[in-house]
């Protein structure tokens, strides 16, 4: 559901154990503040009530899966990148890529 009168996106997901929440949303002053970041999805997750696990994946496809792309990995962030384009991800846990052949750490 969406919040009254906003464009946050609020889902619920109940267990018999738990409900969590995931809340979506897209900053709109972003783009003054830091012209490099033009584009920015916020996604926080929450347990309502109980207890609960949550895994996050991401697996960007660039060019509608056609280009290849480099990882860089960092300590709480990825960066995907691809004939120009850049996807960056940030989280509060770290990072870990599924094939690690094809990711590389980001120099400190």
């Amino acid at each position: 559901m969406y919040l009254p009168e906003t464009n946050v996106l609020v889902t619920r997901f109940p267990s018999p154990g738990s409900v969590a929440e995931v809340i979506d949303f897209m900053p709109i002053d972003v783009a003054a503040a830091e012209p490099d970041h033009r584009h920015q999805i916020v996604r926080q997750l929450c347990v309502v009530r109980g207890s609960a696990r949550f895994k996050g994946e991401c697996f960007p496809t660039f060019d509608y899966a056609r280009a290849r792309h480099v990882l860089v990995i960092g300590p709480d962030s990825a960066i995907f990148s691809s004939r120009g384009e850049r996807l960056g991800l940030t989280a509060p846990v770290p990072v870990v890529p599924q094939n690690p052949i094809r990711a590389h750490a980001a120099s400190q």
